[in-house]
């Protein structure tokens, strides 16, 4: 057992359960166990992930890994028996719980958009337990509003990991569905309780996968596109949670924290860096943020097999903080290696992805005072995306457009 497991089973051991080393017995294939149960390891984990407590979160990562790791197992046995979808049908699950008026308002104002958890969600596969949650809950504070949670999982997508945890669970009968942090929704529908006539509000949503074209490019950037069930990659995707909802300096500190504790050449390690990086140059910190790319960029490149897209993308981060530093010769060297790397993966300069890059090269060129370059790297972008089929309200058009108009 490592030694970084022995040290948080002492802390929480300190901290809880000295007079009963019995429920200690916290190996990785108990963590969905003991999380299901209401007991101390439930209540915790569940607060600091609510609060983001960054010293809790850090001291369960331990359990958080193994949480997901069985959730990522029993996902794969789950979707290939066919006991999660059944005939590629897509399946809906349940919440019930009480929120604010101000958040219920947060969702009501947000219909199309995303709406990210930092925590691990439960739901039921039967609409009732879910309805009988969301009343017995708001019953005990009436300043709250009571939630049906609708979610539609569509069949077979590429997501976080979730799964069936019945198995696990203290209450077998509710047919819990576990979702791993960081899963991403959209917001369907609001239906209010006046409207359904109901003694509750349904708010239904869709869970993202990373075949969803409008927004694969937010889902890229939450780290919610790809199943990992590395405890490294799941901490470092809250770290960007936190960074998405502007918590910069909660998300530089967990940066930090957690790149102690990698080795040196982690993938995990890289994303921090990446995440340090954008933090920096948010902050208007160029050197150090071209530091920390250069560092995650080299480390991206030395594993195998290399994402090519993956690491185009970082270059284009590199280019944006030289521009910003007013470096416009080596922004435009990084935004080229960013395009020539998508060449060799699409073939093609038409594809979208390349976009983005020619509207950063665009806007170097405008710096520099070469406004007939950037005119034509502006239209190269705005042609990508209506050759691309791109949807006009994207917020990428609206860009392309005021960057046109300025030159």
């Amino acid at each position: 057992m490592s030694s970084k497991r022995n040290t948080v089973r002492k802390t929480i051991y300190d901290a809880f359960y000295q007079h009963q080393p019995v429920f200690l017995h916290l190996e990785a294939e108990f963590a969905l166990w003991w999380y299901s149960k209401e007991s101390f390891f439930f209540a915790t984990l569940n607060k600091a992930l609510r609060t983001f407590d960054i010293d809790t979160i850090l001291a369960f990562r331990v359990f958080i890994r193994d949480i997901g790791e069985l959730l990522h197992q029993d996902f794969v046995t789950q979707r290939d028996l066919g006991t999660l979808w059944n005939n590629d049908e897509d399946i809906f699950v349940y919440r019930g719980q009480a929120i604010s008026r101000d958040i219920l308002n947060q969702f009501d104002d947000n219909k199309g958009e995303l709406v990210s958890f930092a925590n691990f969600i439960s739901t039921s596969r039967k609409r009732e337990t879910a309805i009988f949650f969301a009343e017995s809950t708001q019953a005990l504070n009436q300043n709250l509003e009571p939630i049906l949670f609708e979610m539609r999982l569509p069949a077979r997508q590429p997501v976080k990991p979730f799964a069936d945890v019945s198995i696990y669970s203290q209450f077998s009968n509710e047919n819990e569905i576990l979702f791993m942090i960081g899963t991403i929704f959209r917001i369907d529908e609001v239906i209010k309780k006046e409207e359904y006539e109901q003694g509750f509000t349904i708010v239904r949503l869709s869970l993202i996968g990373d075949n969803d074209y409008d927004l694969s490019e937010v889902v890229n950037d939450l780290k919610a596109t790809r199943i990992n069930t590395n405890l490294n990659h799941h901490l470092v995707s809250f770290a960007s949670i936190l960074e998405e909802m502007g918590e910069y300096d909660k998300a530089e500190r967990y940066y930090r924290q957690l790149i102690n504790q990698m080795p040196q050449d982690s993938y995990a390690r890289a994303e921090c860096l990446d995440g340090l990086g954008t933090i920096a140059l948010r902050n208007g910190k160029y050197k150090e943020a071209i530091d920390h790319e250069i560092q995650a960029v080299q480390i991206y490149e030395s594993h195998e097999p290399q994402d090519l897209l993956f690491i185009a993308k970082k270059y284009n981060n590199l280019g944006i903080a030289y521009g910003a530093s007013g470096n416009y010769s080596k922004a435009l060297l990084h935004f080229q290696r960013s395009n020539e790397l998508k060449y060799c993966l699409f073939h093609t300069y038409q594809h979208v992805d390349m976009a983005d890059t020619f509207d950063n090269i665009g806007n170097c060129y405008e710096f520099e005072g070469d406004f007939d370059e950037a005119e034509e790297h502006f239209h190269l972008a705005l042609a990508i995306r209506i050759t691309n089929n791109m949807p006009r309200r994207h917020p990428d058009f609206v860009k392309n457009y005021m960057s046109l108009g300025n030159v």
